[in-house]
């Protein structure tokens, strides 16, 4: 696959001296298109530091699991989306570029990045679902797909992995293992977020309140045409005499 997509042969390659690089599958795998294989000394993994500080990388990023109080079981998504995030991350390697634009020749697009872990709402297709049946199910955004443009969910209720285009996404929710249900805290969070910045036009009256106290709330004018001009030119914009203009 390197060499179809970069188009240069692989004449080298290192590894550590393990038992997995040492077995005579392996070397015949390296000498039949003519690799020269590189060890590292036994137990001497600073001779190995590239990709030692990558691996140290990933388990730092693999933080985020906390972040949405997740399950181990995800170990293996959270590793795979920091592999695609670092490689759209710019590098001290490359001068103003990343590792994704070195490789493909093009910058890459961020605009569907999603928070690891949040919850999300995913599209059920109407030929697996009945008329009376909900059309979006609740789920785990856990990475992206890496054979087509789609986002991996994970549906906790049912166990299963889904692979879906059409997704809504709350990043600033996470799911309740406990419930297994959406965090009721960050439900009722949002809800009071979204009464604070709501705008309130008046508060409710009991009883009975002047017309003209009516009028001045409802930012509409009641007007009477001043001539016949205006009478005409009312009857031309098909308005009766009796604009009412906002």
């Amino acid at each position: 696959m390197v060499e179809n997509q970069s188009g240069f042969r692989i004449q080298s390659m290192r590894s550590e001296n393990g038992k997995e690089y040492n077995s005579e599958e392996f070397n015949k795998f390296c000498e039949e298109p003519g690799i020269t294989h590189q060890l590292n000394a036994p137990y001497t993994p600073q001779q190995n530091g590239v990709s030692e500080r990558r691996n140290r990388y990933i388990m730092e990023i693999l933080g985020m699991l906390h972040e949405k109080e997740l399950l181990k079981f995800f170990w293996a998504k959270a590793a795979n989306t920091a592999v695609f995030l670092q490689n759209r991350l710019p590098t001290k390697a490359l001068l103003n570029k990343t590792l994704f634009e070195a490789w493909n020749g093009f910058k890459p697009s961020l605009s569907f990045i999603k928070v690891f872990g949040c919850v999300c709402f995913f599209l059920v297709p109407q030929v697996k679902r009945d008329k009376l049946d909900k059309k979006a199910l609740p789920g785990i955004f856990v990475g992206y797909s890496s054979s087509s443009k789609t986002y991996k969910v994970y549906n906790p209720q049912t166990g299963k992995m889904i692979v879906s285009r059409d997704a809504h996404f709350t990043e600033e929710e996470k799911w309740n293992w406990k419930d297994n249900q959406l965090s009721v805290k960050a439900s009722e969070e949002q809800a009071f977020d979204h009464w604070k910045n709501e705008l309130v036009d008046d508060l409710p009256i009991r009883g009975t309140r002047l017309l003209s106290d009516i009028y001045q709330q409802s930012n509409m004018a009641v007007c009477e045409p001043a001539g016949y001009d205006e009478t005409l030119q009312d009857k031309k914009y098909g308005e009766t005499p009796w604009s009412m203009r906002c």
